[in-house]
């Protein structure tokens, strides 16, 4: 069975190749699992359709959210896997009021930690920091 945690995986998998490598959602899907150990996700698919969707759907919000907490960035500038791990926690953020707020954050900060480089998690920390605190004060 798999976990929230490995949702979190495949989708920052998905959505870096949907980004990265231009597949489109269907095809990202397949390309991981062909590949993937992960095989069972029955228990978490609704959990990774919805965020993956959400991420897709609501993109252009979710980096203006971004973009308005970063101090003289670009998102091209960012690391691809950065900019990936950022908009799926931004989601889950801004879009999923039943997930805790600190579970977004160290769920994303463990994903830079594991796939990204060592000063990552901090800086997304910084970032998903500065989201959180706009975010309460819109009272969600």
């Amino acid at each position: 069975m798999a976990t929230r945690h490995e949702a979190r995986i495949i989708a920052m998998h998905i959505l870096y190749s949907i980004d990265v490598c231009k597949l489109d959602k269907n095809e990202a899907f397949e390309s991981y699992f062909k590949i993937s150990e992960i095989q069972n996700i029955d228990n978490i698919r609704e959990f990774l359709n919805e965020v993956v969707d959400g991420t897709i759907n609501n993109l252009k919000l979710i980096d203006s959210e971004i973009l308005k907490v970063m101090k003289n960035w670009d998102l091209d500038r960012l690391a691809d896997i950065d900019r990936t791990i950022l908009r799926l926690a931004t989601f889950e953020l801004f879009f999923m009021d039943n997930v805790p707020i600190n579970v977004v954050i160290n769920e994303a900060i463990d994903l830079s930690k594991e796939y990204s480089t060592d000063n990552s998690g901090k800086f997304i920390n910084g970032i998903l920091d500065s989201l959180k605190m706009k975010r309460e004060v819109f009272g969600k």
